[in-house]
């Protein structure tokens, strides 16, 4: 997106009927299928290696497994078009992405487990999306997180999607204000 924005060729996707971000929805869940190829023979191969019995059991928990891959992904995609968006207001909408990922590499389990973080770092972690794009779905596959914990994570998860979905929507509307700055 703030590549379209700067180049100016976001003014083709306006002039569709189709929201922008439904297209950039669109093409971003295009690649899950491709990403899947990729990442499922990885998956099986751990899955043999480390044996069955670190996946979740509890049949509610395994039902709620794709509400908390929407989820992740959700939070991915409204903080990818709440930053993309930033690119209409401010020249350094890149600088705010960088950002975003060295928090998300950190505060996610990206990088370090959480369980090894300190505690007080663990406990603002909790309070962040990052820890719900990536940790708690990987802790709810391997059976880390009882139906209790699981339900309290979901709830947790989906506070940042509806924070994030005013985000965007405001910054795409104040951006859209100032677009014309761009030369589009």
């Amino acid at each position: 997106m703030n590549e379209e924005i700067r180049l100016g060729t976001l003014s083709m996707r306006l002039l569709r009927p189709m929201h922008p971000f439904i297209a950039y929805s669109a093409e971003h869940l295009s690649a899950v299928p491709l990403r899947s190829l990729v990442a499922l023979p990885v998956a099986i191969l751990l899955l043999f290696t480390a044996g069955g019995h670190h996946l979740a059991r509890d049949p509610i928990v395994i039902a709620l497994i794709p509400v908390i891959f929407a989820g992740s992904w959700l939070i991915t995609f409204l903080s990818g078009c709440a930053m993309g968006s930033l690119a209409m207001i401010t020249k350094r909408s890149i600088g705010v992405f960088e950002i975003w990922l060295g928090l998300f590499a950190v505060m996610s389990g990206y990088l370090v487990p959480l369980e090894l973080l300190p505690r007080w770092l663990s406990t603002i972690a909790d309070f962040l999306p990052f820890r719900y794009m990536l940790g708690f779905p990987v802790e709810v596959v391997i059976g880390m997180s009882d139906r209790a914990a699981t339900l309290r994570g979901l709830e947790a998860q989906w506070g940042p999607i509806a924070i994030l979905f005013l985000l965007a929507a405001v910054t795409w509307r104040s951006g859209l204000k100032r677009f014309e700055a761009f030369g589009a």
